[in-house]
């Protein structure tokens, strides 16, 4: 991996997408930011990083992912991360949004662990959001999604019952899943909407 990445730095090669997962039970912690730098360096635009064999045993334990860093990519339109720790991840300067990645449309969390504070931090440094997706997530009391003023599809895949807020004027569609018996509790404002056109609710 760090011969491909040095070979695209070198080359300067632009970085259309990148995906790789990490496994817990090898040292590559000290690499992760070397590679996501230079990434960045080549304007890479769908980002995609997990962890291969953390289950929620090993989750709390893992090092914060550096998600600041891979936010600064000016060309990202696409971040997914799984399986990772953001709670103790820095986003905030001074007690207030440091600053604003516009450039991001489409952001999923999948098996990832953070606060009600850390889903809002990233909601608010990255208003341009299109497509949402929060899958298996633990660590939050709730799910608010305000003032995302291009959002356009909501996805949800919990596991507990779990109090969801969605107050925007652009949705168009959402998608919720939960299991039998611990469905979300839904709460879904599009009263200045023209465009809303579905909703759609499973158990599974």
């Amino acid at each position: 991996m760090d011969a491909i990445m040095e070979r695209y730095r070198d080359g300067r090669i632009p970085i259309e997408k990148l995906s790789f997962s990490v496994s817990t039970k090898v040292e590559v912690f000290p690499w992760i930011d070397k590679w996501l730098g230079i990434a960045i360096q080549n304007d890479v635009k769908d980002l995609e990083f997990g962890y291969m064999d953390s289950g929620y045993s090993t989750l709390l334990y893992l090092d914060p992912l550096p998600v600041f860093t891979m936010l600064t990519a000016k060309s990202l339109r696409k971040l997914v991360v799984k399986d990772c720790h953001l709670t103790k991840a820095t986003l905030w300067s001074s007690g207030s949004v440091a600053t604003y990645y516009d450039s991001l449309r489409e952001l999923s969390l999948l098996g990832v662990r953070l606060n009600d504070n850390m889903l809002q931090t990233l909601l608010a440094i990255c208003p341009m959001i299109v497509h949402f997706t929060i899958k298996h997530c633990v660590g939050l009391s709730k799910i608010e999604l305000r003032n995302l003023q291009k959002i356009k599809m909501v996805s949800i895949y919990m596991d507990r019952k779990q109090p969801v807020e969605i107050q925007t004027p652009t949705l168009e569609y959402c998608f919720c899943c939960g299991h039998t018996g611990n469905f979300l509790d839904l709460e879904i404002s599009v009263s200045e909407s023209e465009i809303f056109k579905a909703i759609m609710c499973e158990d599974i």
